[in-house]
C-alpha cells in the first residue's frame, strides 16, 4: 500500500467517525444521561474501536476474509455468537432488572 493509499483510507476512515451514526449516538446519549466524563471515555472506547479495526485491516485481515469463505463464515458465526452472548448478559444484569422496576413494567 503506498502512502498516498493510506492516507486516503485514514481520510474516508476519519470521515466515517465524525459523521453522525450509531457511534455518535452512542456518545451524545452517554454525555445527556451520565455527564461529560463518562462521555469521553464511551468516545475513547469508540475511537479505539475504529483504530483496531483499522489495523486489523492494515494487517491483511479484510483480504484474508475476502479471499476465504471458511475463514469469512468463522468471523460472521464468532461475531453473532459474541452479540448473543452480550443481549443475554444485557438481559440478566440488575440495570435492566431496575429499568423495568422504575417504569412500572
Amino acid at each position: 500500500m503506498t502512502i498516498t493509499t493510506y492516507f486516503l483510507y485514514l481520510a474516508a476512515v476519519a470521515l466515517l467517525v465524525l459523521s453522525p451514526g450509531p457511534t455518535m449516538l452512542t456518545c451524545m446519549t452517554t454525555a445527556v444521561n451520565h455527564g461529560p466524563r463518562k462521555a469521553l471515555a464511551s468516545a475513547s472506547g469508540s475511537v479505539s474501536a475504529v483504530l483496531g479495526v483499522m489495523l486489523l485491516s492494515a494487517l491483511g485481515l479484510g483480504a484474508l476474509l475476502a479471499a476465504s469463505e471458511v475463514a469469512f463464515t468463522v468471523a460472521k458465526v464468532i461475531g453473532a455468537a459474541y452479540l448473543i452472548w452480550l443481549g443475554i448478559k444485557t438481559f440478566r444484569s440488575n440495570a435492566a432488572a431496575l429499568q423495568g422496576q422504575r417504569r412500572g413494567d
